[in-house]
């Protein structure tokens, strides 16, 4: 042999452990269905076990499979999301239950992944509704028609948010509330007012301190009041005094 043979030499222990690798991944290709039956049968007999073994696997190489799973998603996005979506429809209640107990981790990731894209995320959106603005319309239509108090709760919200208000909570819940505390009756008008003794008014939602002027789209500054009292209102200080509604 000459001098300058650069042929790595194998050890005995690693040409043992070589040989052992090779009897180990012939002896799971012979057996691979006989395998996959006991680790199912194993899955079923023993779930927390499992269950705690995978979460612990996970947070060992939690880095790697997560770099995994995007290397997998874009190389091919529409397979991975079509798979996805096969899952989640063939396991609806595993899906509401993981929902339900990531709900609040869930929601810190989605509003950081969109403080992030912000600009990205209002592109896509524009180009989007601007592609499908009669299903956009009637989509919204169907919604107001079906939801009319959740459909006037989020116009509200959105009109306080574009305000600026700090506190920002008010819910359908509340306001459906609020007018049957009140007797479905406006703050404003006077006791012998008719519409108010017969409840046909429209009553609508009265900012005490206006959302104009800093203030809050909160339960404890918003009472009921006719439109008419309320555009006599508008910006300014009630039109007599008004007590919050503390309700739960």
């Amino acid at each position: 042999m000459s001098s300058d043979d650069s042929t790595p030499t194998v050890t005995k222990s690693e040409a043992k452990r070589i040989r052992k690798n090779r009897e180990a991944a012939e002896f799971r290709s012979k057996h691979r269905q006989e395998l996959a039956d006991k680790a199912s049968t194993y899955r079923r007999e023993h779930p927390e076990s499992f269950k705690a073994s995978q979460r612990a696997h996970y947070e060992t190489h939690k880095e790697e499979r997560k770099a995994k799973s995007r290397d997998r998603y874009h190389s091919n996005p529409q397979k991975s999301n079509a798979q996805n979506k096969a899952w989640r429809e063939s396991h609806p209640e595993e899906v509401k239950q993981y929902m339900e107990e990531h709900r609040e981790q869930r929601n810190a990731q989605s509003h950081a992944w969109y403080v992030e894209h912000v600009d990205e995320r209002r592109a896509y959106n524009s180009t989007h509704y601007t592609e499908h603005a009669d299903e956009h319309a009637a989509k919204n239509k169907r919604f107001h028609q079906t939801h009319p108090g959740k459909a006037s709760e989020y116009s509200n919200r959105r009109r306080a948010l574009k305000q600026g208000a700090a506190l920002n909570d008010f819910t359908d819940t509340q306001w459906q509330a609020m007018k049957a505390a009140y007797g479905h009756q406006c703050v404003y008008c006077p006791l012998i007012c008719k519409a108010c003794q017969k409840q046909t008014h429209r009553l609508t939602q009265d900012h005490i301190t206006p959302l104009s002027k800093g203030g809050p789209n909160t339960l404890t500054n918003i009472v009921p009041a006719c439109q008419s009292c309320n555009s006599k209102k508008r910006a300014g200080a009630p039109l007599v005094p008004v007590q919050p509604l503390l309700l739960i």
